[in-house]
């Protein structure tokens, strides 16, 4: 003789033959710009069985294992150019100390300030960026340093700029 099972009992059986679910242990791939990245689950391994019991809404599960970035081979392929507006109006004020000297500084120091802080991340060599340029601009735009991997070289023309002009 066959039963009838209530909806509800048939649905939470059902349920819990659907919550049967497979971890995967080990990803790896490149991040944009070539940035290696690698996680590795160790627990739960590849293959478990989590099943959360009848009754239950949730499972609780204490995933451990690695996560690695720029572990790899640095794919040195991007070249990033700096473009500064020089404009007389960046020597005005920006009414900030961006340089640690105790002074509110120009618009421009300030930015130069930013652009030398990326060149120094771009220096590092597990940075992506194989070589840096630098532009101007205020009445016309000016190629100051064309391509190059000499990240100092590019500091110095970077701190070298004055504000003269107007903006273009």
């Amino acid at each position: 003789m066959l039963k009838r099972l209530p909806i509800g009992a048939l649905l939470a059986v059902l349920a819990s033959f659907a919550l049967v679910t497979t971890a995967t242990a080990l990803t790896t791939g490149q991040l944009p710009g070539g940035t290696s990245i690698s996680v590795d689950n160790t627990n739960p391994v590849d293959g478990d069985e989590l099943l959360i019991p009848l009754g239950d809404t949730t499972l609780d599960v204490t995933d451990t294992g690695t996560a690695v970035v720029g572990g790899g081979t640095v794919v040195k392929d991007t070249s990033i150019v700096y473009i500064i507006d020089v404009s007389g109006s960046t020597g005005e004020t920006a009414g900030v100390d961006c340089n640690g000297d105790a002074s509110n500084d120009t618009i421009l120091v300030c930015e130069q300030v930013g652009a030398v802080a990326a060149n120094t991340a771009a220096a590092d060599p597990l940075s992506v960026i194989a070589n840096s340029a630098v532009v101007s601009f205020s009445d016309p735009a000016t190629l100051e340093l064309g391509l190059t991997t000499d990240f100092s070289a590019v500091a110095a023309t970077i701190n070298g700029l004055i504000a003269a002009g107007f903006t273009n």
